[in-house]
């Protein structure tokens, strides 16, 4: 399938951040905008139905996700808390895809309006962002591969921020929190605060897994204050 042309894009653009608009005030066009971007949206669905592999899945999704830019921005710029299946399905695959700070951007949105995501989740939002982000990144620290694409400590931080009043269960909580804790864990200067995350991670769920790297950070959190000069 081909990309769409800047021109196109700039189309999209227009037409998505006009949908927000009351029913009364859009014209055909408007309506015929959102029909053709579903359409695609179907079209790309139904490739993605006879790829088998996830990885090649994923990288389907990068391939298409251009295609559906100009209608994401024009989303955000209107601002309308409409409920739009194109932009809620395509949130999902930027996180399929890898694509965490894009995700972000858009789930801050949708967290916002509390826009429904497609019918096959039975999870909300802020629960599948977290489940999806965190368990790909604690698979990835557990294979000891540094060169996997995982998120980034300012994605975590956004990701706790954007989900912070969001309902969730306690282990999807305690497992974000686990992960921003063993992100910062290996940088010596934020080891108390990777430390407050476990400890955070455990008083949630008990069984989430951090009571060796707790005792590692207590002792060195101890040593670095015991090697600081007293004043």
């Amino acid at each position: 399938m081909e990309h769409l042309t800047p021109a196109q894009q700039h189309w999209q653009k227009v037409m998505a951040s006009r949908r927000g608009g009351l029913p009364a005030e859009m014209s055909r066009a408007d309506m015929t905008a959102y029909e053709n971007i579903l359409h695609r949206l179907r079209a790309d669905q139904a490739q993605l139905s006879n790829i088998q592999g996830n990885d090649r899945k994923a990288a389907y999704k990068r391939k298409v996700l251009p295609n559906y830019r100009g209608w994401i921005e024009g989303v955000l710029e209107s601002q309308s808390g409409v409920a739009d299946e194109v932009f809620t399905r395509t949130l999902v695959w930027h996180i399929d895809a890898g694509l965490y700070t894009e995700a972000l951007h858009m789930a801050e949105y949708a967290i916002q309006f509390n826009l429904p995501l497609p019918d096959n989740y039975n999870r909300t939002l802020a629960t599948v962002l977290v489940d999806e982000i965190c368990d790909w990144s604690l698979a990835v620290k557990a294979s000891g591969k540094e060169d996997e694409v995982t998120a980034s400590l300012d994605d975590l931080l956004s990701l706790e921020r954007i989900t912070a009043q969001s309902d969730m269960p306690d282990g999807a909580r305690a497992k974000l929190y686990k992960v921003i804790g063993l992100t910062l864990k290996n940088d010596d200067k934020q080891q108390a605060l990777a430390l407050e995350y476990l400890q955070k991670a455990i008083l949630i769920d008990k069984d989430i897994g951090v009571k060796k790297e707790i005792e590692q950070l207590l002792r060195a959190v101890r040593k670095q204050e015991d090697d600081t000069p007293k004043k």
